[in-house]
């Protein structure tokens, strides 16, 4: 028997899944799905596979272009495919054989091609690229009170059947790398708005909302990356003594500025970030990276000693917060009584 199978939020991905009864088997036996990628993919697949029983996916990765995955016993189960440079893939695998036999097509899609320069204009290599369509991101995902947080730490989940979705562990997710001339090209992506991410060592990562990939026009993002600065110091309890392994959290407002364009469009830029750590031994924290003069809130708060908070401009090296107790008074009263 054959299916034909969609991707939901993703858009559609089509493959001929071809199901194969095996002969006779006993009840102990585990079904199992195998079969073969045509076209081949030249950096492997994640698969994961989902039953019915809403617990998730079990995801391996599988180099070659053949696999063999173990299947939910009695469950309704839907294979996930996802590899760089193509679209991701769900596939319902049906009921009622013990061994199965699938061919699966992962469709290249429309590419988004380009460059990652310094501020001085030197391109730059090795810079990270991440593409996320803009409604697989949870809004849990980007953190409280709007914060946005790095792709590789936010929830994306995958559109399966109806309202249910699957969420894409971060070993999953494909990340592309510029060459020596700054240059990237990130496959493997759908008409619709996408959150793409720049990072690199050194510098002030990008994270960009709505950007629009087009299938009847040229794709293209050309971006600069700022030097980065860090906020160092110390937390220290009411008497000065270095309190270990606290968290620490640094809020701040993103600079907007129209460096950064998608073909024709200006990609707004200004986005809440927000980053934490902790403490060492010695009670010593390092917090970034930031562009130079953003106002940042330093903030850190322990159960037992009490909180701080303090804003600077960035760079900024020996901050200390000393935590303290706060105590808020007052009285609550009847609205109409005021008893």
């Amino acid at each position: 028997m054959g299916a034909r199978a969609t991707t939901g939020r993703f858009g559609a991905a089509f493959s001929a899944l071809t199901v194969v009864a095996a002969a006779a088997f006993s009840a102990s036996d585990a079904p199992t799905l195998k079969g073969r990628f045509l076209g081949g993919v030249d950096a492997g697949v994640w698969l994961g596979v989902v039953g019915d029983d809403g617990e998730g996916a079990n995801w391996s990765h599988v180099e070659g272009n053949h696999f063999e995955v173990p299947l939910p016993p009695g469950q309704q189960a839907r294979l996930v495919a996802i590899a760089k440079d193509r679209v991701p893939l769900v596939v319902p695998v049906p009921l009622g054989a013990q061994d199965r036999r699938a061919e699966l097509r992962l469709v290249a899609g429309i590419a988004l091609d380009g460059t990652v320069n310094s501020e001085d204009g030197r391109p730059l290599r090795d810079v990270n690229i991440r593409a996320v369509p803009s409604d697989a991101v949870t809004l849990e995902g980007l953190g409280r009170a709007g914060y946005a947080v790095s792709l590789r730490e936010t929830r994306i989940e995958l559109p399966l059947t109806g309202s249910d979705s699957i969420e894409v562990p971060p070993s999953a997710r494909p990340t592309w790398k510029t060459n020596r001339e700054g240059a990237f090209r990130v496959g493997g992506l759908e008409t619709g708005r996408h959150y793409v991410e720049a990072t690199a060592e050194g510098y002030v990562p990008v994270l960009l909302k709505d950007v629009a990939i087009r299938d009847e026009a040229a794709n293209r993002l050309d971006l600069v990356l700022f030097k980065a600065f860090f906020v160092t110091g110390h937390v220290v309890d009411h008497q000065g003594v270095p309190v270990a392994r606290a968290e620490v959290r640094a809020d701040w407002v993103q600079p907007s500025e129209a460096r950064h364009r998608v073909g024709g469009d200006v990609v707004q830029r200004q986005v809440r970030r927000r980053t934490t750590g902790r403490t060492g031994d010695d009670g010593s924290f390092r917090l970034g990276p930031f562009e130079g003069g953003p106002n940042v809130e330093v903030f850190t708060t322990s159960e037992d000693l009490g909180s701080s908070r303090r804003r600077v401009l960035a760079p900024y090296d020996g901050l200390v917060l000393q935590l303290r107790r706060h105590v808020v008074r007052g009285r609550v009263v009847d609205a109409v009584t005021g008893d």
